[in-house]
Formats: structure tokens, C-alpha cells, sequence
């Protein structure tokens, strides 16, 4: 059974372990969230000004909205002041520096309809991060940049959690994405065709969840959830953030969420620093997860 805690006050590591379990959190905007998801919100202004982000699909080519993605989406990765927001975030949301690992935080966007839903704006279908090579322990940190509603939100599917689902993730191998494919993205308008691990049977829609927290709040959960992106009926684009942790010590002692069917090959470890000095992780803990990932149910 799976638990929503809604403002939970709970010890980090209180909330890892009933995160590895399928719990959810969700949270209220609280300034360290807000400081983030203000940033994102600037910066999307300024790059369709003088558009409304949420209604510039309306009013562009779709060429030229993927463009204004393509130099939006790594400005905002690389920005300094998002770092050192992500890591204010992660000090106020109490998580260990010497031991917490964070990527670099990334801009989503879901167009209304079938306006884009490829490359640089992918609508991802019913997955787990695990399949792309992310860990156990692996955290997911999702935040909403402008109102959600039931039409636009993100959908979990909970009695997925212990139970396999048929999948390509054996054929996918991080090591290659990173070479050629993640640069491909904003080159897939109309259809992408990069080699994405992919769900290859029907879930049962019958026990989704959809999760809605309000404007600069977040949405945490394990990276083994299988998810997907609702089909954005809103009439408005969906603008969010998220970025991904682990806990070096659970990594390295197998603690994290049970793994019923990735099996990867690669891992995403070496792309994450330190919380506490932004040092990457040690050598040999990157070097365990190279291999393929084995199954735990």
C-alpha cells in the first residue's frame, strides 16, 4: 500500500526509507522552493516575451517554439543561481551534505495537445527513471512552475510499484545516450526517434493517481514509480522543474525501492555532486553501477 504525507515534517532519513517503500510526499510552496520555481518562471518570460509561456504554442510555428526551447531549457540547467538555489533547497529540506547527491535541475515542458510531443517537449508515456539508468535510491524532485490541474498534472501508478511490466530497458545503455542521443532532442519535432526505453504492455488505468500540489510546491518520489506524463488537455503549456538525489550510504548498502523489471545498462551516479562541496561521487561507487542492473523482485 502506498501513502501520500502531505507537509510532513519527517527526518530525511525517515523520509528515504518510506520513499523506498512507495511513499509520496507533497509539499506546500515554501521559500526555498518558491526561490527556485521564480527563477524558472523569469526565465521562461524573458525567452517568449512578449508571449505568455503557458500560450506561446498558440501563436508560433512549432519550429520556432522548439528553438526558443532549445536555448531556454540548458540556459536555466546551467545557470549558477539554480545550483545554489537546488542546494539551499536541499540544506532547508534537510538532507545530509556530506552524503546527498544531486543532477542538475532541469525545465520540462507539456504543450496543449499534439502540438509538440517529441524531442526538446518529449510526452513520456508510462515509465520508471530506473529504466534510464537511474539507482534504487534514487530520488525524484518534481516541481510545478505555474498552476496545475487535473488536465495537465503527472500520474502515478501505485500497484505498478512491486510488479513488473513488460519493457525495453534492456536495451538501453546510458553510456551511448549520453554520446549522441540527449544532444538529438531539440532536432525531434514531429516524431522522436531516438531509442528510449519504452512500456510494451497496457497498465491499468483503472488505479492511477494524479497528484496536483499547488504553484512553487513539490511533488518527491522514488525514482523506481512507474509515472507518466497526463495528456495535456488544460489549454495551457505546462511549465515544471525536477532534479534527482541519492543518499551515498543507502546507495552503496543496496537501500533504496525494490527493482521489479529495469535492466539497464550504465548508470546516471557520474553525473552528481556532492551536496555539502559539489565534488563528484567516488570513483568506485560509479564504477559498481556501470554494469547491467540486476532485478530485486
Amino acid at each position: 500500500m502506498v501513502s501520500i504525507y502531505f507537509d510532513s515534517s519527517h527526518e530525511d532519513s525517515e523520509r528515504r526509507r518510506n520513499i523506498y517503500s512507495g511513499d509520496i510526499y507533497v509539499f506546500s510552496s515554501r521559500p526555498s522552493t518558491a526561490a527556485l520555481c521564480r527563477v524558472a518562471r523569469e526565465m521562461s518570460e524573458e525567452a517568449f516575451a512578449p508571449r505568455d509561456p503557458q500560450l506561446a504554442q498558440f501563436e508560433l510555428p512549432v519550429e520556432e517554439y522548439a528553438g526558443l526551447l532549445a536555448e531556454l531549457k540548458p540556459r536555466f540547467m546551467h545557470d549558477p543561481r539554480v545550483r545554489d538555489l537546488v542546494r539551499a533547497l536541499l540544506r532547508d529540506f534537510g538532507c545530509p551534505p556530506e552524503q546527498t547527491y544531486f543532477d542538475v535541475p532541469r525545465m520540462r515542458t507539456m504543450t496543449h495537445g499534439d502540438y509538440l510531443r517529441s524531442g526538446i517537449a518529449l510526452a513520456v508515456p508510462p515509465h520508471r527513471d530506473t529504466w534510464y539508468a537511474g539507482s534504487q535510491s534514487q530520488l525524484n524532485w518534481w516541481f510545478p512552475i505555474y498552476d496545475l490541474v487535473h488536465e495537465n498534472t503527472m500520474v502515478f501508478y501505485p500497484r505498478y510499484f512491486r510488479r513488473a511490466v513488460v519493457n525495453s530497458s534492456g536495451g538501453y545503455d546510458h553510456a551511448a545516450w549520453i554520446r549522441w542521443a540527449r544532444q538529438e532532442a531539440a532536432k525531434h519535432v514531429k516524431a522522436d526517434t531516438r531509442a528510449h526505453p519504452e512500456i510494451q504492455e497496457e497498465v491499468d488505468a483503472e488505479n492511477e493517481v494524479r497528484v496536483l500540489c499547488p504553484v512553487d510546491g513539490l511533488i518527491l518520489f522514488s525514482a523506481s514509480h512507474l509515472h507518466a506524463t497526463v495528456p495535456n488537455t488544460s489549454g495551457k503549456t505546462r511549465f515544471s522543474v525536477d532534479f534527482r538525489t541519492t543518499d551515498l550510504p543507502d546507495l552503496m548498502a543496496e537501500r533504496g525501492a525494490p527493482n521489479p523489471d529495469s535492466e539497464h545498462t550504465g548508470t546516471t551516479l557520474g553525473e552528481y555532486r556532492r551536496l555539502a562541496d559539489l565534488d563528484p561521487p567516488p570513483g568506485d561507487a560509479v564504477r559498481s553501477l556501470e554494469g547491467r542492473t540486476r532485478l530485486t523482485v
